[in-house]
């Protein structure tokens, strides 16, 4: 978490040190778990040290919601197309994420996942092949 007295990646902008406190400014639950403080006696002969747990709800009480920073994309045949989307509020750097293609009979496709999506766990990943007009 720290090395020569700064804070490491993720934790780099949002932790303050003083000497008996760890002050985090924003929690996600990927910070969840078990904090330890380590105290050593000036000339090294004694130490001691506490166990502290921290556990973060996933789901604050304010709603979630995806958010698509451009809903509706139009682009030429054989080009390149760069679908974004964000979660409110920001869980941290890697949340759990799943992308399906929406066919026309209705059904789902899954085209990627990463971990385990709305409670839903996915075992494989199929590539999309999807027909050209």
């Amino acid at each position: 978490m720290a090395l020569d007295s700064r804070p490491t990646r993720p934790y780099n902008d949002r932790i303050d040190f003083e000497t008996n406190r760890l002050y985090m400014r924003k929690v996600f639950p990927y910070d969840s778990g078990t904090y330890i403080c380590e105290v050593t006696s000036q000339h090294g002969k004694r130490t001691g040290h506490v166990a502290i747990q921290l556990h973060v709800k996933a789901f604050p009480s304010e709603p979630f919601s995806v958010i698509a920073d451009n809903p509706m994309i139009i682009r030429r045949h054989g080009t390149a197309a760069d679908l974004l989307c964000r979660q409110s509020p920001d869980f941290g750097p890697n949340p759990d994420v799943a992308w399906l293609f929406k066919k026309q009979d209705g059904s789902e496709e899954l085209v990627y996942f990463k971990g385990q999506v709305a409670g839903r766990s996915f075992s494989f990943v199929t590539p999309v092949h999807m027909p050209l007009p």
